[in-house]
């Protein structure tokens, strides 16, 4: 981390998550999951949604309505870095069929680090959290939500329950 970085309880659970990610998926061949394609951005989305479950549980921090699911939000100097409801905002895509969706045919254009989209791509299953704990009305379809707790309790268990190092967004 750098200074001041401890100021944001989301990014600090997001990097402590990689941890369990590691610890719970794969088994000790493969720990955690693939950190290309969907399986990184699967970790990268369960980072931040444990990065914003821990933000908006603990009563710490700015968790008001318009920044409720923004990731960084209390970055000093930077801010908000990803959005849970509205990925489109910082240039993720909300589903696959978005045009911000970065297909492995994109490789070249963003460069060895980005690994596939992993953090672009981690919108997707970023805002299926954000869907099943407030609920909402995306691409034609109706959610209702089911709470917080209920929500990160069922994104849990599938990610030490039920992925392997391979997973990818149909299989979470």
């Amino acid at each position: 981390f750098r200074d001041g970085f401890s100021r944001a309880d989301d990014i600090v659970a997001h990097e402590f998550t990689h941890a369990v990610i590691e610890r719970t998926i794969g088994g000790a061949a493969h720990p955690g999951l693939n950190h290309w394609g969907q399986s990184g951005a699967l970790s990268e989305s369960f980072g931040d949604i444990f990065g914003e479950a821990t933000d908006l549980a603990n009563g710490a921090g700015t968790d008001s309505a318009p920044v409720r699911w923004q990731i960084g939000e209390d970055l000093p100097t930077l801010g908000a870095i990803r959005s849970l409801s509205d990925p489109n905002a910082f240039g993720q895509p909300a589903k696959m069929s978005d045009a911000l969706y970065y297909s492995c045919s994109d490789f070249n254009s963003g460069g060895v680090q980005e690994a596939g989209g992993v953090h672009i791509n981690s919108g997707v299953p970023n805002h299926a959290f954000a869907l099943m704990v407030d609920g909402g009305t995306f691409n034609g379809r109706t959610v209702s939500g089911i709470g917080l707790i209920k929500a990160a309790k069922i994104e849990f268990r599938a990610m030490t329950s039920y992925l392997t190092s391979g997973s990818n967004f149909i299989d979470a």
